[in-house]
């Protein structure tokens, strides 16, 4: 579903324009789109796996509920970095990938303190 939209996008910059001197058009690769298409998946892959990492370490005493909580701001910088690594070098685009990651970071909270709840 993304990667439609991220190709139309590409496709928006192309301009043919036969009154200026210069038009731009895509020469699009293969390898450069299943490139993106790789890159695209395992991030978005990494995004929606990342609760169920946090309730695994959870779930075998790696982590504990009263951890993610004290260790918030951490969790926060870590996912400040990671879509940094993921992002272009801009504020707006980052923020796109880090603020659902913090969702799904206090989303695996609510989710751990229920199961844990439903377990005792």
């Amino acid at each position: 579903m993304l990667i439609p939209i991220v190709w139309n996008f590409f496709l928006s910059f192309q301009t043919l324009n036969t009154e200026n001197f210069f038009s731009i058009e895509l020469e699009s690769r293969y390898g450069e789109y299943m490139k993106l298409t790789m890159y695209l998946l395992f991030s978005g892959g990494v995004s929606f796996l990342f609760p169920i990492i946090l309730m695994t370490l959870c779930k075998i005493n790696i982590l504990t509920v009263k951890i993610l909580k004290k260790q918030r701001k951490i969790f926060f910088i870590l996912i400040l970095l990671f879509s940094a690594v993921l992002t272009p070098p801009d504020v707006i685009s980052q923020l796109v990938i880090s603020l659902p990651l913090y969702l799904f970071y206090e989303f695996a909270i609510l989710l751990i303190i229920f199961f844990e709840k439903d377990n005792k």
